[in-house]
């Protein structure tokens, strides 16, 4: 797995956002915000905050979310929950599957194993299951792009850093986006939603992926 070198093109789609505040980072991610954050581009600053965030704080196998921060991925701001196991980010027109690829929709929250898989593997499972009728009557999922995936992380929460409420039985652990760079074809960009950040991945390598659909 490679360290992870800035895309080509981030574009992070502008949201407007209530202002948060977060439990106290580690010293370690406290000094490099304040040392390095100054003296990157808006690109590179990007990846970095992105990284550190999704640091873990403390060993923990169950999430833990600070619900008393105004979260940007809580319901009452800007998420809509529809009724056929998906959720509309109303800022950005995306629409999420709320259950990772593998798993079944209950009504309530999701079940089956999570699937993990190369991007290639992927990108075909993507595209037989929309040829077999998609998903909540659309035909039209597809892997999200980093900056896309990057939206659903919750700062509010660790391990994972997603509200779990939104979207049930996400791991600590890495999901595929669509994201990749011309100098390093067989890599994608990887975002964890424990501790390992955003990665350049092998795309022959595992993770998991959940769906979008939308704005592009």
């Amino acid at each position: 797995m490679a360290p992870c070198p800035l895309p080509e093109a981030l574009a992070i789609p502008h949201i407007e956002r209530p202002p948060l505040t977060f439990p106290p980072m580690p010293s370690l991610a406290g000094f490099l915000l304040r040392q390095l954050l100054p003296r990157l581009s808006r690109q590179a600053r990007i990846i970095l905050t992105l990284t550190i965030a999704l640091l873990p704080t403390v060993a923990s196998h169950a999430e833990e979310c600070w619900y008393s921060v105004k979260s940007p991925v809580q319901p009452d701001i800007r998420l809509d929950i529809n009724d056929d196991g998906t959720v509309t980010d109303i800022d950005s027109g995306l629409t999420w599957m709320r259950c990772s690829l593998g798993q079944e929709w209950t009504g309530e929250s999701c079940r089956g194993e999570l699937a993990t898989m190369s991007w290639s593997q992927a990108q075909q499972n993507i595209s037989e299951m929309n040829d077999q009728g998609g998903f909540a009557d659309f035909r039209d999922w597809r892997l999200p792009r980093l900056n896309e995936l990057a939206t659903i992380v919750d700062l509010a929460c660790k391990s994972p850093r997603v509200n779990t409420r939104i979207f049930p039985d996400t791991p600590a652990a890495g999901y595929w986006s669509d994201s990749s760079t011309s100098y390093a074809p067989d890599y994608a960009y990887m975002l964890s939603f424990g501790g390992s950040g955003v990665l350049l991945a092998a795309k022959s390598d595992s993770y998991r992926v959940r769906l979008v659909r939308g704005r592009e």
